[in-house]
Formats: C-alpha cells, sequence, structure tokens
C-alpha cells in the first residue's frame, strides 16, 4: 500500500482505518467480548489504534492464512466451541451477516460453514473479485471445492459464485486439522482453503451463507481503496 511501517489494516477509509470499520461490526455482533487480532507486523501500531479491547497474537513468519489461524490456538484451544475468522482487509461487513454466519454454523452442525458471494461480471468495481477463489458445486449443490483462478479451468473461470475467505469453524475438528496443511503450493505458504478438501473427503458436509458482494470487498492496493471508497462514499 506504499505506507511504509504503517500496517495496511491502518490505511484510512471513509474517516476510519480500514480494520476499525471491521472492528466495529465484531463489537455490534456481540459475538466475541474479547476476540484476537493476529498481526503479521506492525504489531504495536494496531496496539496503539485499537487499545486494550482485544488479544493481539503476532504471527512472526508470514507462512500463510492457516499458519496465522494456527497461532491463535494456544489462545483458544478447550475454551471455544467455534471459531469465527475475519480478514482485517474487508472493512464492510455487517454484524448481521456476521450473526447469521454464526447462528448458520451451530443450527446446521457442520464443521465448517463460509461465506460466499455471486456476482454478474468483473467489470466496474467488481474487478476486485476477478482473482477470488471459485466455488465448483456438485448436481445436488453441495460444495466440491474451491478453484483458485490460476488452477481454474475455462469453464470454472466462468463460475461467479466466490469464495470470500470468511470462515466459521467447529473447533475441535479446526485444530488438529491444522497440523494436517501442507505448503506444496508456490507461495510456499499454510492456506486454509486446503481444509476445505480435507472436510469434503472426510465425507464432511460444508455449510454455504451468501451475501451482498459490496459487503466481502478486500483492500489489497491503493486502486481498490480509492474505488471501495468512491463506492461506499457517494
Amino acid at each position: 500500500m506504499g505506507s511504509g511501517e504503517m500496517p495496511k489494516m491502518l490505511q484510512p477509509i471513509l474517516g476510519k482505518p480500514i480494520l476499525g470499520w471491521l472492528l466495529q461490526s465484531v463489537q455490534k455482533s456481540g459475538l466475541d467480548p474479547e476476540p484476537a487480532i493476529v498481526v503479521g507486523h506492525g504489531v504495536e501500531f494496531i496496539k496503539e489504534a485499537c487499545g486494550d479491547k482485544y488479544i493481539y497474537i503476532e504471527q512472526r513468519e508470514l507462512l500463510g492464512t492457516g499458519d496465522a489461524v494456527k497461532q491463535a490456538r494456544p489462545f483458544f484451544e478447550g475454551k471455544v466451541e467455534n471459531l469465527l475468522v475475519l480478514y482485517g482487509d474487508h472493512p464492510f461487513i455487517s454484524a448481521e451477516v456476521l450473526q447469521n454466519l454464526v447462528k448458520t454454523h451451530v443450527r446446521d452442525r457442520r464443521v465448517l460453514t463460509m461465506i460466499t458471494t455471486v456476482v454478474p461480471d468483473f467489470l466496474d468495481w467488481r474487478v476486485t473479485f476477478r482473482d477470488y477463489g471459485r466455488i465448483v458445486r456438485d448436481e445436488y449443490r453441495r460444495i466440491q471445492k474451491i478453484v483458485e483462478v490460476k488452477d481454474a479451468n475455462d469453464a470454472e473461470r466462468e463460475i461467479r459464485e466466490l469464495n470470500t475467505g470468511i470462515y466459521c469453524w467447529r473447533a475441535s475438528w479446526l485444530w488438529p486439522h491444522l497440523d494436517k496443511l501442507r505448503n506444496n503450493n508456490a507461495q510456499k505458504e499454510y492456506l486454509l482453503t486446503d481444509l476445505l478438501a480435507l472436510a469434503i473427503a472426510e465425507g464432511q458436509e460444508v455449510a454455504t451463507v451468501s451475501i451482498d458482494a459490496k459487503e466481502c470487498l478486500g483492500i489489497n492496493n491503493p486502486e481498490q481503496l480509492k474505488s471501495i471508497e468512491k463506492l461506499f462514499g457517494s
């Protein structure tokens, strides 16, 4: 984001840090009195900006989303039944969506409930979603897999249901399965998306909640920041 030492999540958007919008929704949801923030770098900046209402967990090596969640294990294992995982750079997901996700997860008793979104195309502000993983379902509408764009064939690239990366996990299933993740990919990272394949291989059904695409926009560069500011500021 061209911000030097300042973490991306603290970049301002519409008068508030990116992370601040998300934390506001988490607080409003009432789901967790003391959420944890996993920080890859700039933890002191994050603490100063967000205050003492949170558990701060430092990911000393940036080894992927799976590894980031693994860092939270000592703080939550044996203490929570379910774990909600969010991205700090997705500022505008609402408290109502978070509540619905957790409600669905508890009701359906799945090991994983995830948020997806559907877009008509990848034009205008929706260009951000072009690189999101595609949700592949079978004839019974059950999720078969998530296909990343770089691995997708032409037909899979045309799929408009996308993985947002927002998950609710059954903790007793999640913790041991994090140890099964492997980093045999181009990035050499441990990825949460690989847990879906493990769940399906075990015969687990995955529940989904679909939301409006505007709520799950992520910010990875200054162009996306400007685009989202324009979209929500209009």
